[in-house]
C-alpha cells in the first residue's frame, strides 16, 4: 500500500531567504534561512542517489515557508566518499548539532526530509 501525503504551507510574508555556504565545520551542506524568523524547526534535508549537495530548489522553498533548512551532501563531494557505500551514520551528528545552535532553530526541534 502506498501513501502520499501533501503539505500546502503558506510562504511567510516578506520572507527573505538567505544562501550560506557551510565551510570547516566537518560535513558539507548548504543553509537556506529567513533571518526574520527564530524558533522554528530545522530541516536537515538530503539528497538522494545523485549525491552532492542537494536541490537547492525544495530547500529554498522550505526555508520560504519559516523553515531553515540545512542542505547536507554525504557523498559526491570534495572531501566526502565518491560512492553511495558504507557511509557512517555518525556523520550526521555534526550537521545536526550545527542546526540546533542556530538562532533560528529549535535547539531540540529538528526535522529530516
Amino acid at each position: 500500500m502506498l501513501f502520499a501525503l501533501t503539505l500546502c504551507l503558506p510562504v511567510c510574508a516578506g520572507a527573505e531567504v538567505i544562501k550560506s555556504v557551510v565551510d570547516g565545520q566537518g560535513f558539507v551542506a548548504d543553509f537556506y534561512f529567513d533571518a526574520g524568523l527564530t524558533n522554528k524547526f530545522g530541516v536537515l534535508f538530503l539528497g538522494g542517489s545523485e549525491g552532492g549537495k542537494p536541490d537547492g530548489r525544495l530547500a529554498r522553498i522550505l526555508a520560504e515557508r519559516g523553515y531553515p533548512t540545512l542542505g547536507v551532501a554525504y557523498f559526491n563531494e570534495k572531501g566526502l566518499p565518491e560512492t553511495l557505500q558504507s557511509i557512517p551514520l555518525e556523520y550526521f551528528d555534526k550537521p545536526i548539532a550545527w542546526l540546533g545552535r542556530q538562532q533560528v532553530t529549535f535547539s531540540n526541534g529538528i526535522v529530516v526530509v
